[in-house]
């Protein structure tokens, strides 16, 4: 039988082991450190440059609004002194165009300064505001030989910022105006969903949306009329905005096309 006494051996070995471990998890934290160092400098320049986007973005829309507005009054004066005539109805045309682009994309640089945090939700019956902002289109709607319906239950109470979801509703309802196939029918549907949920959708006729890619509709500046058809207004900004504004709610936007009618959804949970 053989003894031996391997104390100080196993000792060292634990040592070791232990000044390795350590200095592992030391040199893991300065790495972690060094990249986290590196990353912010490099994606400094990026943020500067969005933050530089935004306020140009916003500062330009104010200062184009100026020469817009005087644009526009001087053809107006044209028409009163000299009459009315295609020029100064196509210059008057292409300043409306060009101001809803500037507000657009101010509405665009200030969604994206934001936060939910600072959003102000308060409790409301949104029964009687559905009603009375869906029935403020129904001039519009008669103007394009088109038919309004709405469907709303007798009451609804949530939470939420009235402000946004008056924009939101807004810009589906002004959509579904401008590409409502002739003599088709556009249905606002407000109804509760789940226990504490509720949905709020829009839809219209739309022949033309067959076979279309629903996947990039709430991309910036993308428009499913690939014709670009001056026609009709809008430089595919609309439902961008809906869409940062449905985030900031905490709510979804989805937009689904069956029988030649496109339906856009709005899903929000009531708290």
């Amino acid at each position: 039988i053989v003894i031996m006494d391997s104390t100080k051996d196993v000792a060292a070995v634990e040592s070791f082991a232990r000044y390795s471990l350590r200095f592992g998890i030391g040199c893991i934290l300065v790495y972690v450190l060094i990249l986290y160092a590196l990353c912010n400098l490099i994606i400094q320049p990026f943020v500067h440059n969005l933050e530089n986007q935004k306020r140009f973005i916003t500062n330009a829309g104010h200062e184009l609004k100026t020469p817009i507005a005087i644009i526009s009054a001087n053809t107006e004066v044209l028409e009163m002194t000299q009459g009315k005539n295609e020029w100064t109805a196509n210059i008057l045309a292409q300043v409306r165009r060009v101001t809803r682009l500037i507000n657009d994309l101010i509405t665009m640089a200030k969604l994206g300064e934001a936060k939910k945090e600072d959003i102000q939700k308060t409790e409301m019956d949104l029964v009687p505001w559905f009603k009375e902002t869906v029935e403020q289109f129904r001039p519009l709607v008669k103007d394009g030989e088109k038919t309004l319906s709405l469907e709303a239950p007798e009451t609804l109470v949530a939470s939420t910022d009235k402000t946004i979801l008056t924009e939101l509703l807004n810009i589906l309802m002004d959509n579904a105006i401008k590409y409502c196939d002739p003599q088709g029918v556009i249905k606002a549907t407000l109804v509760p969903e789940g226990k504490k949920g509720f949905s709020l959708s829009v839809s219209n006729h739309y022949a033309r949306g067959e076979g279309e890619d629903y996947t990039h509709y709430f991309e910036r500046f993308y428009r499913g009329d690939k014709s670009h058809d001056s026609t009709i207004p809008g430089y595919g900004i609309g439902l961008s905005i809906a869409r940062e504004m449905a985030d900031l709610l905490d709510g979804q936007i989805t937009v689904s096309y069956k029988d030649k009618v496109i339906c856009f959804s709005l899903h929000f949970n009531r708290i």
